[in-house]
């Protein structure tokens, strides 16, 4: 978890990584959503999940229905890495 204060606006990261020989799911997501429910205090929570074999297409379609959850690869830290 990580604290953002921007301006007025005063937020939480919740991150998850997750570095395995398959395509990380929708179980890392409904992981975060079940951790928010404990972090209290803040305007809003902003969630990461950072992957080293990437994200399933569900994974991706539901991060891109929302602003508030990101999906960061290696690629996506180190392109060109392989």
């Amino acid at each position: 978890m990580a604290e953002v204060v921007d301006g007025k606006e005063w937020y939480a990261i919740l991150a998850e990584c997750k570095f395995r020989n398959r395509k990380t799911g929708t179980s890392a997501w409904e992981e975060l959503r079940y951790r928010s429910g404990f972090v209290k205090g803040y305007n809003s929570v902003r969630y990461m999940i950072f992957s080293g074999s990437g994200f399933t297409e569900e994974l991706c379609d539901i991060a891109e229905s929302r602003n508030d959850l990101e999906l960061v690869s290696l690629d996506d830290m180190f392109p060109g890495w392989e």
